[in-house]
Parts: C-alpha cells; sequence; structure tokens
C-alpha cells in the first residue's frame, strides 16, 4: 500500500456532541426542539439565555408539548387576565400563540384536544422540592376554571370554587421548608369532569374530584431548624384579632412547641394576615360559613395548646401530665368542648380491644 493511500484512509476524531456548539441564532430558542444539538449542557445553556440574558425573563421553554419551567422566586407580571384572554382568543381559533411557552399553553391545548378528539386529557406536573409544582397547577387550573363558559350561575360557582380549593389545601398541607416557602407536603390527584356533547365545540364543567395521599403527618409534631409547620398556626395567629385571642386560646406562635422547634414563625416577604384572609374568603365559597369556620379554628387551635402538654413518670411508673401543663389541657377540654378530667384520662391510658371487650390500662413510661 502507497503512502497517498494510507494517508486517505486516516479518519479525524469528530467531537463529541456535548462539545458541539448550537447556532448563535439559536440561543434563547423558544422550543428545545428547534436546536441542531440537544445534550443537557446545551440544555441548560438555552435555559439560562432566556432567563438571564434576554429583555425579560423567559421562565419557561417548552420541548414539542413538555414544558420546562424555571423558579425565579419572584413574582412575574405574565399571570395576568390580558394573558388568559390572549391564550383562549387563540384556542378558540384552534391554534396557539407561537413562541410563547407558558401553563396557559398548556392548559388550552389539553382542553382542544379533549374537544377535538372528544377523549380525556391528563396534565402531570412533576419536579424537585421548590420547582415550583404547586404555583404552575394554580396557573393551570385557574385558565381551565376561568375560561370555562358558564351556563348558568351554579356553574359559575362551581368554577370559582374549583380555584379557591388550593387556599384551603396549602393552609393545611403546605409548608415553609429549607428550600421552599410553600412547599406541598402531600400529593394529590385532580379530576375536572366535562360535559362535552357530539359536534360541540366547546365544554361545559360539571364539578371537580380530587384525592390527596401521602401527608406529612409527622411535620404536625416536629419541625426542623428553619422550617415551620404547616401554615395554618401561622395563619389563625396573624388573622384573628387580638382581642378574640384569649377565645381561641392563642397568644403567639413562638410560645407554642408545635409552631417554634424549628426557630422560624415568619416568612419573609409574606402576610400570613393576608393568607388568612383569603383562606377564609375560600372557605365561604365553600359553603363553609363563619360559626363553622370558627368552630374549625378551635380544633386547630387545640392541637396547638395539646402540642404543649408535658408527661411525667409517677413513681410507680406510670405517666401523669405536669402540674404545670394542666392549664393547656384545661384550654383543649375548652376548646373541644370535651371534660377536661376525661380528657387527661384518656392521654394518660391506653385501651386494648379483646374479642368484643375494651381493656383500658394506664399508660407507662
Amino acid at each position: 500500500m502507497t503512502e497517498p493511500e494510507k494517508d486517505s484512509e486516516k479518519k479525524t476524531d469528530a467531537l463529541p456532541a456535548s462539545q458541539m456548539t448550537n447556532p448563535k441564532e439559536l440561543d434563547g430558542a423558544p422550543d428545545l426542539s428547534m436546536l441542531v444539538y440537544l445534550e443537557m449542557s446545551h440544555v441548560l445553556h438555552n435555559l439560562h439565555y432566556r432567563f438571564c440574558k434576554m429583555a425579560n425573563k423567559n421562565v419557561y421553554t417548552s420541548i414539542s408539548t413538555i414544558l420546562v419551567a424555571i423558579n425565579p422566586y419572584e413574582r412575574l407580571p405574565m399571570y395576568g387576565e390580558d394573558v388568559i384572554n390572549e391564550f383562549h382568543e387563540a384556542c378558540k381559533k384552534g391554534r396557539l400563540p407561537s413562541g410563547r411557552p407558558h401553563p396557559y399553553g398548556v392548559s388550552a391545548r389539553s382542553y382542544m384536544r379533549m374537544i377535538q378528539r372528544k377523549c380525556n386529557q391528563s396534565v402531570i406536573v412533576c419536579g424537585e422540592s421548590g420547582a415550583g409544582k404547586t404555583e404552575t397547577t394554580k396557573l393551570l387550573m385557574r385558565y381551565l376554571a376561568m375560561t370555562a363558559p358558564s351556563t348558568n350561575m351554579e356553574s359559575s360557582i362551581i368554577e370559582q370554587q374549583i380555584i379557591a380549593a388550593s387556599p384551603i389545601l396549602e393552609a393545611y398541607g403546605n409548608a415553609k421548608t429549607v428550600l421552599n416557602n410553600n412547599s406541598s407536603r402531600f400529593g394529590k390527584f385532580t379530576k375536572l369532569l366535562y360535559d362535552v356533547p357530539d359536534k360541540a365545540k366547546e365544554g361545559h364543567i360539571l364539578g371537580s374530584y380530587m384525592e390527596t395521599y401521602l401527608l406529612e403527618k409527622s411535620r404536625v409534631v416536629f419541625q426542623a431548624d428553619n422550617e415551620r409547620n404547616y401554615h395554618i398556626p401561622y395563619f389563625l395567629h396573624a388573622g384573628i384579632p387580638k382581642d378574640k385571642h384569649s377565645e381561641f386560646k392563642l397568644s403567639k406562635p413562638e410560645d407554642f412547641i408545635y409552631s417554634n422547634q424549628g426557630n422560624c414563625c415568619e416568612i419573609a416577604g409574606v402576610s400570613d394576615k393576608d393568607r388568612f384572609d383569603e383562606l377564609s374568603e375560600s372557605l365561604r365559597l365553600m359553603r363553609i360559613d363563619d360559626t363553622l369556620q370558627q368552630d374549625l379554628w378551635k380544633l386547630t387551635a387545640g392541637i396547638l395548646n395539646m402540642g404543649n402538654v408535658k408527661f411525667k413518670r409517677e413513681g410507680d411508673g406510670f405517666a401523669s401530665i405536669e402540674k404545670a401543663s394542666m392549664p393547656f389541657a384545661e384550654n383543649v377540654a375548652e376548646l373541644w368542648g370535651i371534660d377536661v378530667t376525661a380528657l387527661v384520662d384518656r392521654l394518660t391510658s391506653s385501651t386494648m380491644k379483646v374479642m368484643k371487650k375494651n381493656i383500658v390500662k394506664k399508660s407507662i413510661i
């Protein structure tokens, strides 16, 4: 074999795809499927460019029908009714605004396909803690509820209730963690029920169904450093007028073990008072009037007081409540409308069911 033939067989090693770069004109592309190279480094570069180097902070980028979101940890002016109307008008024409990745676009697309194909649609919101799943889910639901055609007053109320469900679930199921100021400590599956007649070009909301699971129950009695309990105890302290605190046996969050273990009773930039007002209004939309709300606040305040009840070991090894803790036990009994003696007996004893009989015995520490 001659030398020229050997040289012709030499092959140059191509650079790996991760080291290749996309053309500059594709920087900030709204859809990642437009990129020539799509390794993780290219994805991160494009997301960084859209969020940090463009005129407006673009927190959303699409990849076909998938929406990638960056949590900006700030409020951006891109979720108003004008934006909802823009997507809704485009949806009625059977298309979506081009180059505008947005949660409203995801909702609009799922609605259009439900109407056109007459089949159920699913939207999955996933990500690590602090990624923005809770807020994104609320945006998806908000678009569907606000753009649903109302046939009568009852259907209009249903749409309002769908939106109002979020503050209630967040009050009793979300908490501040180290990574997230409003972390959902449970999973949920929400189903919107539509009536879509044959050959119809729109569907009407009939109702909604929600299933929750895997609630972090341990957070009620324990919180790590720089974390809070569920929002509700802080809402109560901030929202209930000070002159009524004695009625609910409240003082301040720092006085209760269940709300101060993490040494963090406030969230910077968040008003617990405003969140309490939003919660109260949402409950009214769910036909839970002020009288029932008072009962709900008392049940919650009773749990707070229960956390301050301390036990001691008697000489015979059985448990009893410390004398200094009795006022809190009395508060719980008053808030829950039960006899304090019966409450103390239940707290210091256990019941075992044998056959058809209940055997009550003293608790041992």
